[in-house]
């Protein structure tokens, strides 16, 4: 049998990033959310879209979560990460997605 490939890991922008936004979303806190995203980015997500997610999710962040970083992939001259998502409570899963410019602005985030 070929032994498994090493694990892969996020780079440490990106980690940072997926934390940072996890954490604004788990306090319900828009400004910080947009912070560090492109004017595209901060000009597409309402505050009522955010809090709408927010409320679905903080409670669950907030009883406590994990990420595993499971890929990186390039579209539209941005680096897209993808995580899993799970939380304590041992219910749904999600997909996280982060895509930033070259720069290490946030171009993009979704939870499915």
């Amino acid at each position: 049998m070929p032994p498994l490939p090493p694990e892969m890991t996020a780079p440490p922008a990106a980690e940072k990033m997926l934390k940072f936004l996890l954490q604004a979303t788990q306090d319900g806190d828009y400004d910080a959310f947009i912070l560090a995203g492109t004017d595209r980015f901060q000009q597409g997500i309402s505050k009522s879209m955010f809090y709408r997610v927010s409320e679905q999710v903080a409670s669950r962040l907030k009883a406590g979560h994990t990420t595993e970083f499971l890929t990186e992939i390039k579209q539209c001259e941005h680096g897209v990460y993808l995580w899993k998502l799970s939380f304590s409570d041992k219910g749904n899963e999600f997909i996280a997605r982060l895509a930033m410019t070259r720069d290490g602005k946030v171009a993009g985030f979704m939870l499915n």
